[in-house]
């Protein structure tokens, strides 16, 4: 059996995409010696703790299935690296073929853990407002379930979405002031993958000493301006007439 490998049909193929993440294989070369072919790749990812699976295809089959008879650092739950290494088994794979053969290495995300870029610590925030919230990691339109905590105590569910990396939240007009609040983010399907947010502030939209003011007080103010007046325009004190007399 001869195998020709070309080196331009050896490119790191990444066919799982989706809009917030970059992990793609690269730098992929091959050798083959007797029986055996040695794929050596680079795995990126964009954030520390993410997991793929990683699958070797063939032009013999027209990339139908993945290869069967490969080791190394290929399947399940591989972490991002570079010089990863696989081996396969050709003979066992190809038998009697006899041809020049292509490879594809492919690399699907299968766990991505989540992490807040907002809110910013010790951010403020108005009630009667719309803030948008954002996130990095779990799977594109994995099911997610937000929800809002003061301090360690739950308060309520914000809601469940499909993951888009983001949630624009109003914030009630009847929300509690505090300083201790934060989100929760966690999917559904593996309750395991979750993370905090930083604390943030909820705030009244304008402060109550300037909604509440005793009428008694606008009164006296008002009254003390008119009876000061300004150094432009002085109050001149005059005498009032006199009453005529009675006739």
């Amino acid at each position: 059996m001869k195998i020709y490998l070309p080196p331009l049909l050896f490119l790191g193929l990444l066919t799982f995409t989706s809009y917030t993440y970059g992990q793609r294989v690269t730098n992929v070369r091959a050798q083959a010696r007797g029986n055996v072919v040695t794929l050596t790749y680079d795995l990126q990812g964009t954030i520390i703790g993410q997991l793929y699976k990683v699958e070797v295809f063939s032009s013999h089959n027209e990339m139908a299935q993945p290869l069967v008879h490969v080791r190394g650092e290929v399947g399940p739950d591989m972490k991002p690296g570079i010089n990863k290494i696989i081996e396969w088994g050709s003979m066992k794979e190809l038998g009697d073929y006899d041809g020049e053969i292509s490879l594809e290495v492919r690399a699907t995300l299968t766990f991505s853990p989540i992490r807040f870029t907002t809110p910013k610590s010790n951010a403020i925030y108005k009630r009667g407002k719309s803030y948008k919230f954002n996130w990095l990691g779990a799977l594109p339109n994995e099911n997610l379930q937000l929800e809002l905590y003061s301090d360690t105590t739950r308060q309520y569910e914000l809601g469940r979405l499909l993951n888009k990396g983001v949630y624009q939240w109003e914030i009630p007009v009847n929300a509690a002031p505090g300083k201790t609040y934060r989100l929760k983010i966690s999917s559904v399907e593996t309750p395991g993958n979750f993370i905090f947010s930083n604390y943030f502030t909820i705030k009244r939209k304008t402060p109550t000493a300037w909604k509440v003011v005793p009428a008694g007080v606008i009164t006296g103010v008002a009254l003390y301006l008119i009876l000061k007046g300004d150094k432009d325009n002085p109050i001149v004190e005059e005498d009032l007439p006199l009453p005529p007399k009675p006739k």
